[in-house]
C-alpha cells in the first residue's frame, strides 16, 4: 500500500501536537509513551481521512471489510 506525502505530513503534524512545552523541556521530541493509544488514534483518523478525500476509499473499505488486524499487513 502507498503512504503518500500528505499522509506521512498529516501523521507527523498529528504527533507533533501531542508534544507540549514540557516534553520539550525534558528534551523529548514525542509525547509521553502513556499517550500512545490517543496518539495512534488521531494518527489513523488523519491518514484514513487523507486516503478517503483522495478517492482511495475502496482500498481502506477493503481492509476494514478483510477483518483482518493492522500487524497482519
Amino acid at each position: 500500500h502507498h503512504i503518500s506525502d500528505d499522509m506521512f505530513l498529516i501523521a507527523a503534524r498529528e504527533l507533533a501536537n501531542f508534544v507540549d512545552q514540557s516534553d520539550l523541556d525534558r528534551g523529548s521530541l514525542y509525547p509521553p509513551l502513556n499517550a500512545v493509544r490517543e496518539v495512534s488514534m488521531r494518527i489513523a483518523e488523519g491518514v484514513t481521512k487523507c486516503a478517503y478525500d483522495k478517492g482511495m476509499r475502496k482500498t481502506y473499505l477493503k481492509f476494514l471489510l478483510s477483518g483482518k488486524q493492522l500487524h497482519d499487513f
